[in-house]
């Protein structure tokens, strides 16, 4: 039923229970490190529709609270899906979701300007596109350990996070999706579980297109597939190592990386497709391995000072 209000919230478990007035609610321990997260309360106002099934999705958020936490359930009925808080609530700082939530549709949280912090839980196995688009404040986030095992899933998620500065991804994820860091221009730190196999898609943009802060990753050797421009306008990036376990790269993985010194190429790829190291002008030497058969016409195009 759509714009019912919220007017008591069911408590859920995720890690630290903390009182709240008269209500008993729960705070997940990895929200305690970012910012201090204050629990709302039983009468914050949720709009929801009802599936029909004995299950609700959260459609807006009324509460005056900048510290949301999203309830389990609602009148008893489980909250399955986030589709949005509402596109004029940029006072909010932080979200929680409880556990049990199974999707968060295409640009729930984008825009929160003053969103700070961010926890996903692992039921969470479907993410739309733009979900956190230019949440300019956004530097911590739980992410679910679901990432890559749907394609299409959560591409663009940080777009424009510009104050995003590290992140840890989940062990389990096997992806990270077209555009996910795109123009996250203070990166500079991302771990990456061995569990990972691809970066990016066939198509654009990479997953860490325009992060211009970062100057060195560490590739997993589970990673098999690097998508087109994975690290595209990297333009602090001084080196990179490319793991034997890497059969294919997307071009221009690493078009205008003008800080590029040093690069390994994979033992295991049979070719360097066009524009793949396009207008790396800081890049002065490269081994070619024998596995290579193929290296296209501009593959290192306007890179000035390569001399070997």
């Amino acid at each position: 039923m759509m714009g019912k209000l919220l007017k008591r919230a069911g408590s859920f478990l995720l890690a630290l229970t903390v009182t709240a007035g008269s209500a008993a609610v729960v705070v997940p321990m990895t929200m305690q490190s970012g910012i201090e997260v204050k629990a709302a309360n039983s009468e914050r106002d949720f709009f929801f529709t009802e599936n029909g099934d004995g299950t609700v999705n959260i459609t807006g958020y009324k509460g005056k609270s900048a510290n949301v936490i999203i309830p389990k359930s609602i009148f008893g009925e489980e909250v399955v899906s986030i589709h949005s808080l509402g596109e004029s609530n940029s006072y909010i700082e932080s979200i929680i979701l409880p556990d049990g939530v199974k999707s968060i549709q295409g640009k729930a949280f984008s825009n929160y300007s003053n969103l700070k912090s961010l926890f996903i839980p692992n039921s969470v196995t479907s993410l739309g596109y733009f979900i956190c688009k230019s949440c300019t404040s956004l530097t911590n986030v739980t992410l679910p350990n679901s990432l890559g095992h749907q394609r299409d899933y959560g591409n663009y998620f940080f777009e424009d996070c510009t104050c995003l500065k590290k992140i840890s991804i989940p062990f389990g994820c096997t992806a990270i999706p077209a555009g996910f860091f795109k123009g996250c221009s203070q990166l500079t730190e991302v771990n990456i579980p061995n569990t990972v196999t691809k970066f990016g898609d066939s198509w654009g943009p990479g997953p860490f297109k325009n992060c211009t802060s970062l100057k060195t990753i560490k590739i997993p050797d589970s990673v098999t597939s690097m998508g087109w421009g994975a690290f595209e306008n990297c333009t602090s990036l001084k080196s990179i190592s490319i793991p034997d376990s890497v059969t294919s790269l997307g071009g221009p993985s690493f078009y205008n990386c003008l800080s590029l010194k040093y690069v390994h190429l994979s033992h295991s790829l049979s070719s360097i497709p066009n524009d793949t190291f396009h207008s790396c002008t800081s890049l002065e030497e490269i081994v070619i391995p024998d596995s290579i058969t193929e290296i296209c016409k501009t593959s290192f195009g306007n890179c000035t000072e390569l001399k070997k």
